[in-house]
């Protein structure tokens, strides 16, 4: 399904996995370390598979590039998200629940920088940036249309192609991954690359996230009670910036329950000496012999 504005038409929709993962690698500061997070539903299993199990490759972002919280009070957590610009907020923590935060900040600058030109589309008028160098085409062999490839001043590159159809959630990640895993041979050559400038600020639907458990390193079992994102991207002729905060809360269910080994009926006994191929005694014991010896003199 396609999330839609209330004009009925489609909206944009955004998946940044990095603070999503950061936030839960920051939540060992309180769990312990490597807890075990179990899926109760396929978009968390999917995560944990394809996301959470390359943790590591977080260690990439540099500086304040990527940057968590984690605390026992709303209220901290909620004052770095409005200090960094961001309306998401995450509710009062109960007993035994906290709370971690995420940012990702991330600035590429084009090569060269373009020029600002007006794109119209249908009779509308968009402001918009055509590059005449730093960039090339690429075709996928999984997709019908031509990409464009940006190169930026970082390394990072940007790609750029029209959709087929509106997607989103792990749908759109598995559609982009499909057409990226089909590159790519080099396309046609062009003198230009024109594309619209973007400001871009989306709350997004991570709900999915809600109800994932693990377990601290004394057996108790935390769930995540909150998941909150709020992405914002934009892009002009100079270069682009994604800014994206994860919120979440992590609250408390059950302590693991204790297991008791009882022998409540008739059991059988046996004792072992070293050196000794069978046991110096084997015994079975029934509630007749149940009873206090004072001491072991006999």
């Amino acid at each position: 399904m396609t999330i839609k504005n209330k004009e009925g038409e489609s909206m944009s929709e955004t998946m940044v996995m990095g603070p999503i993962v950061s936030a839960l690698v920051k939540s060992e500061d309180i769990l312990g370390k490597n807890p075990n997070w179990r899926a109760v539903k396929d978009e968390q299993a999917i995560f944990i598979k394809d996301f959470f199990s390359r943790r590591h490759e977080i260690a990439i972002f540099f500086g304040k590039e990527l940057r968590s919280w984690a605390s026992l009070v709303a209220a901290e957590l909620n004052e770095v998200l409005q200090k960094e610009g961001f309306d998401i907020r995450l509710n009062d923590f109960g007993e035994k629940e906290f709370g971690v935060v995420s940012i990702l900040n991330i600035l590429v600058e084009w090569l060269e920088k373009g020029t600002k030109i007006n794109l119209l589309v249908k009779g509308k008028r968009y402001p918009a940036i055509r590059l005449e160098s730093g960039f090339e085409a690429r075709e996928s062999l999984k997709y019908s249309k031509s990409i464009a490839v940006l190169n930026t001043k970082s390394g990072d590159q940007v790609f750029m192609t029209v959709a087929d159809r509106p997607y989103e959630g792990f749908e759109l990640i598995s559609r982009i991954e499909e057409i990226s895993n089909g590159f790519m041979l080099n396309g046609s050559r062009y003198d230009s690359l024109t594309f619209p400038m973007v400001d871009l600020n989306h709350e997004v639907n991570i709900g999915w996230l809600k109800g994932m458990w693990t377990r601290d390193q004394k057996g108790d079992e935390f769930e995540i009670s909150q998941a909150l994102q709020q992405t914002k991207f934009k892009m002009n002729e100079a270069g682009a910036r994604v800014k994206s905060a994860v919120a979440l809360g992590v609250r408390f269910v059950a302590a693991l329950p204790t297991r008791s080994f009882i022998i409540d009926k008739p059991f059988f006994l046996w004792i072992r000496r070293p050196g000794m191929s069978v046991p110096v005694i084997y015994a079975y014991i029934d509630e007749a012999d149940w009873k206090d010896p004072g001491s072991l003199e006999m």
